[in-house]
């Protein structure tokens, strides 16, 4: 972009705080890679604290790893920690050098603007989030599982006790509590977490990454991991712990097809014939193995729309997966995704009818990468995010304003928002002028915005429509364009309509073509009774061109 503007204000200081990061494996890790990854991109400085467990480590000295710019263009700082509680039991809670730990917090909590935790059951995560209340730093939360189910009775009372005493602290502290399925919402809410605190997203994945292959590849995935080159495959990825249901596969295999499960933990000793255990599998190769299956399986307790079955789905596999009664909020189609009783008789019945019915398994292939495209989209996911990191922190000093003001003289375009009360629903429009003319609206709060145009460019609105009224609503939104003088009739720029369920979101993505000509024009973006304007002045060349 060749500036450091993010929607008009400094770039953030951001720290994440993660019990795991990658290359250890799990959906957590992807999902804070990603946020990383694309907070950075958006202009941010980001940090990400985590741990170095031993397997993970570069060297013999236990010193902690040099922080360093990874890939995504964050910095990662590994804290060295004892993983033996996932290798012994199954329990994902590293064991921090607890000094090394608290030293590494205070100083980049101190220089941090926002901090974000993951998990609020790690004590990394709890340590962060008092830091963060000591230093008056907005905090954020999010919360990826409730109460996880362990074969260990002191691991649940443990789970209980965490969230009964500082989990609820966290919580009463964040500035948001994110979630990523209605499972957590609903665990959120009976802990009394306020409904307004709480936001609902997908985690999200990259769908030009995730997507179909072809036969040639697919056999040649097949081969490379020994895997028959003629019967169907029936694939399921996740740790191998009860939760995720990978008992209930193996007692549902046949030799109608065969069932191949990825992830880290312990294997059974006895292990049926039709089935195969690959291990840790890092993703570019889970992304072949997606590719080269016929169904996804995902027969989870607690657990929906993980990051897995949002790539299998993205990759075109039917997904059979567990019928919780948090899939209603989803508004999906039945016909095209399969909710069964995670049970062995119903879960080998449900593959067989797919396998032997090429329509119905042709129907749910198409409709898993639609609905993959439609909402599984990481990257506005996380520019959501970063709004609410931006309303969140204090008003910048003078010296950051004056910053600003000289670097929109250098040629960064730049906008002033005019707050204005507006009723019970309040909305923010906030603008972002990069040479692609990009504007986000954000309807949190009112603000009338003045912008310039290239006559005949296109301008692209990305807005969120958030349900809070404790029912379903359906929303319309209208763009349209008129004089600012009046005198003239409104223009339709675009509209739509959807049913949002209660506690729901609806993003929006659409590019106009305001027709200013060389007078100055009004875009108005309304919901019914909330309308919201950006006032567009032409120019013969767009900001910073």
């Amino acid at each position: 972009m060749g500036d450091n503007t993010v929607f008009g204000v400094a770039p953030l200081r951001i720290l994440i705080v993660s019990a795991y990061a990658p290359p250890h494996l799990g959906g957590v890790e992807v999902v804070v890679a990603q946020q990383a990854a694309t907070l950075a991109a958006l202009g941010h400085q980001v940090t990400v604290l985590t741990s170095q467990c031993e397997a993970e480590a570069s060297g013999a000295d236990g010193q902690t790893r040099q922080p360093r710019i990874g890939q995504g263009g964050y910095r990662m700082i590994r804290v060295p920690a004892w993983n033996g509680l996932e290798r012994c039991w199954s329990i994902a809670v590293p064991v921090f050098r607890p000094l090394l730990l608290l030293l590494q917090l205070i100083r980049l909590s101190r220089d941090a603007d926002v901090i974000h935790v993951h998990d609020v059951y790690h004590p990394s995560s709890v340590l962060a989030a008092f830091l963060a209340r000591l230093l008056r730093k907005p905090l954020f939360v999010t919360q990826h599982t409730g109460i996880v189910e362990h074969g260990m009775l002191a691991v649940l009372l443990a789970q209980r006790i965490v969230y009964a005493t500082v989990g609820r602290l966290v919580w009463r502290w964040a500035s948001a509590v994110t979630a990523y399925n209605p499972i957590v919402q609903n665990f959120l809410l009976e802990r009394h977490v306020p409904a307004a605190k709480i936001r609902l997203s997908y985690n999200g994945i990259d769908t030009r990454e995730f997507c179909p292959g072809d036969a040639e590849s697919a056999q040649a995935t097949r081969k490379r991991y020994g895997l028959p080159a003629e019967i169907p495959i029936v694939f399921h990825a996740g740790r191998l712990v009860s939760k995720k249901g990978s008992d209930k596969l193996l007692a549902a295999s046949g030799p109608e097809y065969q069932v191949v499960i990825a992830g880290p933990g312990r294997i059974p000793g006895q292990v049926p014939p039709h089935v195969t255990f690959l291990g840790p599998v890092d993703r570019d190769d889970l992304r072949d193995l997606y590719q080269a299956s016929d169904i996804f399986a995902f027969p989870a307790t607690g657990e929906m729309l993980t990051l897995a079955m949002q790539e299998a789905m993205a990759c075109g596999l039917p997904a059979v997966v567990t019928a919780d009664p948090g899939y209603a909020s989803y508004d999906l189609d039945p016909s095209g995704i399969a909710l069964v009783e995670p049970e062995p008789a119903e879960l080998r019945a449900e593959f067989l009818d797919i396998l032997g019915n090429p329509e119905r398994r042709q129907r749910m292939q198409v409709y898993s990468r639609q609905l993959a495209k439609e909402r599984f989209d990481w990257q506005r996911n996380t520019t959501d995010l970063a709004a609410e990191y931006t309303r969140a922190c204090p008003p910048p000093s003078r010296a950051r304003w004056c910053w600003r003001v000289l670097a929109g003289a250098a040629g960064l375009a730049s906008a002033i928002s005019l707050l204005v009360p507006a009723g019970r629903h309040q909305w923010a429009l906030s603008l972002l002028r990069q040479p692609t003319q990009y504007t986000v609206l954000y309807f949190d709060r009112a603000a009338v915005l003045q912008a310039r145009v290239t006559p005949g460019q296109p301008v692209h609105f990305g807005f969120t429509v958030g349900n809070r009224e404790g029912r379903a609503i359906r929303y319309r939104y209208v763009i349209s364009t008129y004089p600012l003088g009046g005198g003239g009739r409104p223009l339709l720029l675009a509209e739509s309509a959807k049913l949002v369920p209660a506690g729901s979101s609806w993003p929006v993505s659409v590019t106009v073509r305001p027709h200013c000509g060389s007078s100055p024009c009004r875009i108005q973006v309304s919901l019914p009774g909330h309308p919201e304007t950006i006032d567009f002045l032409p120019t013969s060349a767009a900001p910073g061109e």
